[in-house]
């Protein structure tokens, strides 16, 4: 398989990853939620791989695979570009979904800063997939 789809395949699992472990941590680091989040750690993250990885695809697929093929028809595909280019996706993914992630039934806060944190995480997957064979296969 190719790196760039292996890549397109894979690095959209790390933005439902990292939420999960944002949630986890400010969870346990909650006094009045300490108790449940330790007593069962594991039990949002299907609910979160299922909702967050339909969003993360998504925005991969719109967004994503369009700026991969700009940045490398431009030949400015390197790893600052694609972390900004993360960050900035991120962003304006939060800002878009905002409205949508509130209601009465549950809330998912997806603040900007999460947006481009989530956006860096993917990127840098994004990044470490594409890259991380070339220099093995250019040693062979």
């Amino acid at each position: 398989m190719k790196p760039a789809i292996r890549a397109f395949l894979v690095a959209p699992l790390a933005a439902p990853a990292l939420y999960w472990i944002i949630a986890f941590i400010s969870a346990v680091a909650d006094p009045n939620r300490r108790g449940q989040a330790l007593g069962s750690p594991f039990a949002g993250i299907a609910f979160i791989f299922v909702f967050g990885g339909l969003i993360s695809y998504a925005v991969m697929l719109v967004a994503g695979v369009p700026t991969y093929l700009l940045l490398r028809r431009a030949g400015i595909l390197r790893l600052a570009s694609v972390l900004v280019a993360g960050v900035c996706i991120g962003i304006a993914s939060a800002f878009a979904l905002a409205p949508y992630l509130r209601g009465e039934l549950f809330s998912i806060p997806l603040s900007p800063f999460h947006g481009a944190a989530l956006g860096a995480a993917v990127a840098a997957v994004f990044w470490t997939l594409v890259r991380g064979n070339t220099s093995a296969s250019s040693r062979t």
